[in-house]
């Protein structure tokens, strides 16, 4: 898991924080649901994965949109369904 959420003097930093390709980290967690979906054999699991992963591509075509703070709560909201 890529860590999301604000960073502390040591911690782990946000995707804006980083200055990574924040599209292309997105899109990272979408294939880690698509990989997901494959390995279940469970329908509800696998619906709600296909959804999740729906999250992801639409943040990571949107992620220009958004402003930093913005982009880190909308992240930070879709990572904590992404692990439950």
């Amino acid at each position: 898991m890529l860590p999301y959420g604000k960073g502390g003097k040591n911690g782990p930093k946000s995707v804006c924080e980083r200055g990574k390709n924040v599209p292309n980290e997105l899109s990272d967690k979408a294939a880690e649901c698509t990989r997901a979906i494959d390995a279940t054999s469970d329908p509800k699991m696998r619906e709600m994965l296909v959804h999740l992963r729906t999250l992801w591509i639409n943040l990571a075509n949107d992620s220009q949109r958004f402003g930093a703070d913005a982009l880190v709560k909308q992240v930070a909201a879709i990572s904590r369904i992404h692990t439950d």
